[in-house]
């Protein structure tokens, strides 16, 4: 069960999201400040071969309460600057047993810098995660317990004078400790059919980079958890304007295809301010 836990948290949970505006930069002295609250359940996994098992063989599941605070600051006229913490409770259960564990999860720390205006908009990305104040040993962990750096290149076009816009993003991320080191990439394309409406479809995941696409030795480890799978997952949000700045969004999200990952479902509400 533990092992089925870290496939899950650790791939699905602890990794820094995508960044929020694109390619595009905020301008000098703008910020974007967003809160959410996100809901993950499984009950299956994409076993070594890609196919989809059970998680366990007595009844087991995996639950996730997490809220994420994120934000953007315009620190140069193309240079943002950006930050993520987040808090959550996670349970997994069996008919036999059941384990919760509650706490802030990782800090993350970013910037972007928009390389040019257009028609296509690049922008470099560097972000650090950084472990905060659990324990890499509890069980379900709220991350690694090591640090990660990453690189990742983004690109977005506007549609206009389509009221849409396309983006896509690749990468490559440096895990500490025993970790592999993994390929992020994400495509989107999003609309505002309204100025107080905006949607957008996305498709995004990660490739570790083992060839056989294994677990790593340290998955021995009982100390040790470690996610050495594969992921795909696709994704629907819409965002409506309240009032003002004052923004409210819901969020679906299902992993579809994997290798040694967790086979679930995510759905969340968010308020942005910006």
């Amino acid at each position: 069960m533990r092992t089925f836990l870290a496939l899950i948290l650790l791939a699905l949970i602890g990794y820094p999201g995508r960044v929020e505006a694109g390619a595009w930069a905020q301008p000098q002295g703008e910020r974007y400040l967003k809160f959410s609250i996100i809901s993950y359940d499984a009950d299956k996994h994409f076993d070594g071969d890609g196919d989809k098992q059970a998680l366990g063989t007595m009844d087991d599941s995996f639950h996730a309460e997490q809220g994420f605070l994120y934000a953007e600051y315009g620190a140069l006229n193309r240079l943002t600057v950006i930050g993520q913490t987040s808090w959550g409770t996670l349970e997994s259960d069996s008919s036999l047993l059941q384990r919760t564990t509650s706490g802030l999860g990782d800090i993350e720390l970013g910037a972007k810098y928009q390389l040019t205006d257009g028609p296509i908009v690049l922008a470099p990305f560097i972000g650090l995660k950084l472990p905060f104040a659990y324990d890499s040993d509890d069980d379900p962990a709220l991350g690694t317990g090591d640090a990660d750096l990453e690189f990742r290149l983004l690109a977005s076009r506007s549609l206009y004078p389509v009221p849409a816009y396309i983006g896509a993003e690749f990468g490559y991320r440096l895990r500490g400790g025993q970790f592999s080191n993994q390929l992020p990439y994400a495509v989107e394309v999003g609309a505002s059919p309204h100025a107080r409406l905006f949607a957008k479809l996305y498709l995004s995941g990660i490739n570790t980079l083992l060839s056989d696409g294994s677990f790593s030795e340290a998955m021995d480890s009982m100390s040790t958890q470690v996610s050495e799978g594969n992921f795909t997952k696709w994704g629907f949000a819409v965002a409506g304007n309240v009032t003002g700045p004052l923004w409210v969004d819901l969020l679906y999200e299902s992993i579809f295809t994997g290798k040694n990952t967790g086979a679930g479902n995510s759905v969340g509400i968010g308020l942005s301010w910006h």
